[in-house]
């Protein structure tokens, strides 16, 4: 497969010419905040990038203030926080079931509360694990 690359040899040239958007200035400015808290430029240094990268007009521009940066790291979700979403989505769909069947029953106790606190008081424990694991995971120095 041809890439445009192909056909023309400046082809960085022409997509650092390429106007950018408010939010391409925005996620610039955060890969420099970032920076800047994990110690990498002064603060001084930040002032003076995060003008030139809110002020800049082209792809080039906006590049040549973060070129010197590490990359940022890209958050994935812990397997325990993919799992619990997939719990909570089922907790739902099943008491919705359980109410609807009270509702067509014409019951006067709301029975199913109780597998809503019974299931629930395991999904808060699941929360906890996943949210007390993530914590410690940004805690984690890097290696």
């Amino acid at each position: 497969m041809r890439h445009a690359a192909d056909d023309h040899p400046d082809f960085a040239a022409l997509a650092s010419r390429v106007r950018v958007s408010d939010r391409d200035r925005e996620l610039a400015a955060r890969h420099l905040r970032d920076a800047a808290s994990a110690g990498v430029l002064s603060v001084t240094e930040l002032d003076w990038r995060l003008d030139r990268a809110l002020s800049a007009a082209t792809r080039g521009e906006l590049e040549f203030e973060l070129f010197d940066l590490p990359v940022p790291r890209r958050r994935r979700r812990s397997r325990l926080r993919r799992w619990l979403g997939s719990h909570v989505a089922t907790f739902v769909i099943v008491n919705t079931g359980l109410t609807a069947i009270w509702a067509a029953s014409g019951s006067h106790d709301f029975w199913p509360v109780w597998p809503m606190i019974g299931w629930g008081m395991v999904i808060a424990g699941h929360a906890y694990s996943a949210h007390s694991s993530q914590a410690s995971e940004d805690l984690r120095p890097d290696c």
